[in-house]
């Protein structure tokens, strides 16, 4: 309904939404024994929407993104390490500081200690 759903998402107001409450009600989480039982080899999940026009549409996947077999990307993983770090209380300048300073090689890790535990 918002295009992402990242941890800071999960509001009082976002809960209470009339939009996500509606599309909430339609949802059934029914496990699928097959792919169960292929785990851990693989943690995967299977979708079917069903339409009021009779079409259905399914689709699986078998690695969720972030899994190693899928990987995020390091733009991802920013992004998703900024939405935590943020929700956690750090500001974008901070974030961004730890950002820097974790992708280079001979990173410092005081360094990045310090930001975080400010």
């Amino acid at each position: 309904m918002k295009g992402h759903a990242g941890y800071a998402d999960y509001t009082e107001e976002n809960l209470n939404d009339y939009w996500i409450k509606n599309v909430t009600r339609k949802v059934r989480v029914i496990e699928d024994e097959n792919l169960t039982s292929q785990s851990p080899a693989l943690r995967g999940a299977r979708v079917t929407i069903y339409l009021k026009d009779g079409n259905v549409y399914e689709n699986q996947c078998l690695y969720p993104k972030g899994e190693p077999e899928n990987p995020l990307s390091q733009q991802e993983l920013e992004e998703k390490f900024r939405g935590l770090a943020m929700y956690g209380g750090l500001t974008k300048e901070e974030c961004d500081e730890v950002i820097e300073e974790i992708w280079k090689e001979d990173f410092d890790l005081k360094k990045i200690i310090n930001i975080v535990c400010k």
